[in-house]
């Protein structure tokens, strides 16, 4: 299934207990927080299935969506929960910009998914994996609110300049080198004079789906790729046609091989022009990264978070007195407010959840 196309570079080391201090906040009394709730942001609930659903999640590739350095937040955090706080802020901002992602667009997009497999799979696959239909889809209007926030909110302010696009192309020239690669028609088989025969047949009719059908103890395909991961019984064969010639049969790998070579290239460097469109999606990619990690570092700033005690064994809070001596963390039974961090001079307040 679909995952989200970020990865976890975007966020820059800082702002490690400022969000420790806004985020992990130990409730005053158990018997406060209401069933099934763990935290709260902005007076939006977030609930102990939605974090069981983001920590089984069905899309793997969600980032940690904090400005937290990551190994701070191996030790100290629950990158679930962060990851929801983080989404509820951005679908809060959605709301207010008139932009929240609709039921329409949540079940088209399940649709699209579910296009991408056979009949009756889909279903198969949740009820096997044990993954709730509801649970799910609310993974896939989180996916969805980031994709539009990003697309429809940070990318209208993110220019690329000429000069930015010819200095990334001067500096990683490497990247731009296209190595050698073919593409070709492969038969395969165990029997040599059967693979002769297929082959002719292909020869004549130039017609793989034919030569398959024709012979179901073969295997007929098609091959695009690098000419230096291919045997080198399949590099010498290539080497020696021009396209739409076959090679004899070889052997490789235990069995006889046959190849009709479609088209083949030598390695090269792409030009400027052929290079801009990956240099400004790398690019477009890196700003809004960034962007959308100074937006986040701000929004954390000022919302109001809440996280139950309840979580306090998973969800451990070091001072930052603490980490400079290696002391263990907090958690499970403290009865101590986690620590205040200073920012711009005011002390971050500690609020219990209700």
């Amino acid at each position: 299934m679909t995952g989200c196309c970020f990865t976890n570079r975007m966020f820059p080391r800082r702002g490690v207990f400022l969000l420790l201090a806004l985020c992990c906040l130990a409730s005053a009394c158990e018997s406060r927080t209401r069933p099934g709730e763990v935290a709260r942001i902005n007076g939006r609930v977030i609930t102990l299935p939605q974090l069981e659903a983001m920590q089984s999640s069905a899309f793997p590739d969600w980032p940690a969506t904090s400005a937290v350095d990551q190994e701070a937040l191996r030790r100290q955090y629950n990158p679930a929960l962060m990851n929801l706080l983080a989404l509820e802020l951005v679908k809060q901002q959605l709301e207010k910009k008139k932009l929240s992602v609709t039921d329409a667009q949540v079940l088209a997009e399940e649709d699209n998914i579910r296009a991408d497999y056979p009949p009756g799979a889909f279903e198969a696959l949740l009820v096997n994996e044990g993954i709730d239909r509801e649970s799910w889809r609310f993974l896939l209007r989180n996916k969805l609110s980031l994709q539009h926030f990003l697309e429809k909110i940070l990318r209208p302010g993110i220019t690329i300049a000429s000069d930015e696009a010819t200095e990334y192309y001067r500096s990683h020239e490497a990247e731009f080198v296209r190595p050698p690669w073919a593409h070709f028609i492969l038969v395969s088989g165990l029997r040599k004079a059967q693979v002769e025969r297929g082959r002719r047949r292909l020869a004549e009719t130039n017609d793989p789906a034919l030569v398959q059908a024709e012979f179901p103890d073969l295997a007929v395909r098609s091959v695009r790729m690098d000419k230096k991961r291919l045997f080198p019984e399949f590099v010498a064969e290539l080497a020696r046609l021009q396209p739409g010639q076959i090679s004899p049969a070889v052997r490789a790998d235990k069995e006889f091989h046959a190849l009709m070579l479609i088209e083949a290239t030598e390695e090269r460097r792409l030009s400027p022009t052929e290079a801009y469109p990956l240099i400004e999606k790398t690019l477009l990619e890196e700003k809004l990264h960034a962007a959308y990690n100074a937006w986040l570092q701000g929004r954390f700033a000022k919302a109001d978070v809440r996280v139950s005690r309840h979580l306090l064994p998973s969800f451990a809070v070091r001072s930052p007195e603490a980490e400079k001596k290696n002391l263990p963390a907090t958690g499970g039974n403290a009865t101590e407010a986690a620590p205040a961090a200073r920012h711009n001079g005011t002390d971050a307040e500690a609020r219990p959840s209700d």
